[in-house]
């Protein structure tokens, strides 16, 4: 059974934004301070006492970062007083960030809540290993641009994780990596791995789960908000709690669905990274941090079944060597002669397998007799059926089985998911009659009437 915490309030959070490496030419990061400061405002906007919460950053060298701390930081007091020790680390060099965590660890009171946010650049060793880059971080080989990849006074994942498990075992810890490549190599940044702690994988605890900016190879944008910059997933990340509850009564939302809510608000905005999440199950389908409450489901995600970006799209139906179109339109653009909430295929397949992905095409300009047309329905949590007689369609993203299709007997085009978020948008459609879906879940379903 899980131990309840004394004190549901009971957060305590450490911010490292390092965006000065005087060691790494043209490494200038201000977008990580404005991660710091978008997490601090969040958290003490919705209430987090001052008092639980730990910094530490690096400011970049003037007059940019004279500038962008006179502008972004004038009105947090606190942070105007940044010195190595207590709880503020205005250095961020491995050696004063080791101090930090060690004693932000220390201050853990047993059955409390830690977060800790991490905004720098990421590295990847040789091996495939993580490894985030400090203020003292310099290349090994002396040279400029670091001719043989060495990297030498940086964090490692590892290192980082190993140092936190010194906390209390009834300690609930959520990691945010906001660096590039922070999703590199599984059994180097997981913290899902066996072992003990004798040099090994960190042990895992059943509710401890990280979430990382992108994939192990692919960069952590920043963008601008509001004239600040930023890193894209803690902006994505912050904006989607500051609409589920608060930091002092906890977050209803689950790690797997804040992700891909996140990982939504940045297709959306056309920007090319994969946000990704690791843990135990249990932890990633409970409440964020020991929230309280209901779990919202996903159904304002931005979007519809076949996803239509931010102006709709055409999409390729492909069965064997036959190529037809499938428009997906938002709520409020048309596509050619396709009214917006609209889902039209050309032809939709029965009893074939095919396949799905953006198309070049331009929108059909009328509607040829032939044609189907559905409206969109809103992803909302539920349970789909365990057989499907009639037939339908696995639907598989990058080899994963991630949902399934099927015409109802009503003739609605309805649609089932796993938890995952994962749109449609470019799938495999393997026809199986009849169709099954495994018991269980959660799933969210929708389902299109015909128009």
């Amino acid at each position: 059974m899980t131990e309840k915490l004394k004190d549901p309030a009971d957060l305590h959070v450490l911010l490292v934004g390092l965006g000065h490496y005087p060691g790494l030419q043209g490494a200038e990061a201000p977008g990580c301070l404005g991660d710091l400061m978008t997490w601090f405002e969040l958290l003490v906007n919705q209430g987090l006492p001052d008092d639980r919460l730990w910094i530490a950053a690096s400011i970049p060298a003037p007059p940019e970062g004279r500038e962008l701390f006179d502008r972004t930081w004038v009105d947090i007091r606190h942070v105007h007083g940044l010195t190595s020790g207590d709880r503020r680390d205005g250095q961020g060099t491995l050696e004063s960030l080791r101090a930090t965590i060690d004693a932000f660890v220390a201050s853990l009171p047993r059955k409390s809540r830690a977060l800790v946010v991490w905004a720098g650049h990421g590295w990847t060793a040789a091996d495939g290993s993580l490894h985030l880059a400090t203020a003292s971080s310099r290349w090994e080989d002396g040279s400029v641009c670091g001719a043989h990849y060495a990297l030498a006074d940086t964090m490692p994942w590892d290192e980082l994780v190993q140092r936190l498990a010194a906390r209390p075992r009834s300690t609930e810890l959520a990691i945010v990596l906001d660096s590039c490549f922070a999703a590199s190599g599984a059994a180097h940044r997981s913290i899902a791995g066996g072992g003990d702690h004798r040099g090994q994988a960190p042990r895992v605890r059943k509710r401890d789960v990280v979430l990382m900016a992108s994939q192990g190879a692919q960069q952590a944008r920043q963008v601008t908000m509001q004239g600040r910059s930023l890193g894209a997933f803690s902006w994505a990340l912050t904006s989607v709690l500051s609409r589920w509850g608060s930091a002092q009564g906890g977050w209803a939302i689950t790690p797997e669905e804040l992700v891909t809510r996140a990982g939504a608000l940045l297709f959306s905005l056309g920007i090319t990274q994969m946000p990704a999440f690791d843990g135990a199950l249990e932890a990633l389908r409970r409440p964020f941090l020991g929230g309280r409450g209901r779990v919202a489901p996903a159904q304002d995600l931005p979007g519809i079944e076949i996803d239509p970006d931010t102006t709709g799209r055409v999409y390729d139906v492909k069965v064997g060597t036959t190529t037809t179109l499938m428009v997906a339109t938002t709520a409020t653009n048309s596509q050619g002669a396709v009214a917006p909430k609209r889902l039209y295929w050309e032809q939709l397949p029965t009893g074939d397998d095919f396949t799905l992905s953006p198309s070049s095409a331009s929108p059909p300009t009328s509607l040829p007799s032939g044609s189907v047309l559905y409206e969109d329905d809103p992803w909302a949590s539920g349970s789909p059926p365990g057989s499907v007689g009639d037939g339908g369609w696995e639907i598989r993203v990058a080899g994963s089985l991630v949902g399934w299709m099927y015409v109802s007997s009503s003739g609605k085009l309805a649609f089932a998911r796993t938890g995952s978020g994962v749109d449609f948008n470019s799938g495999s459609f393997t026809w199986k009659k009849p169709l099954t879906i495994p018991t269980g879940g959660p799933y969210w379903t929708a389902a299109c009437p015909p128009k």
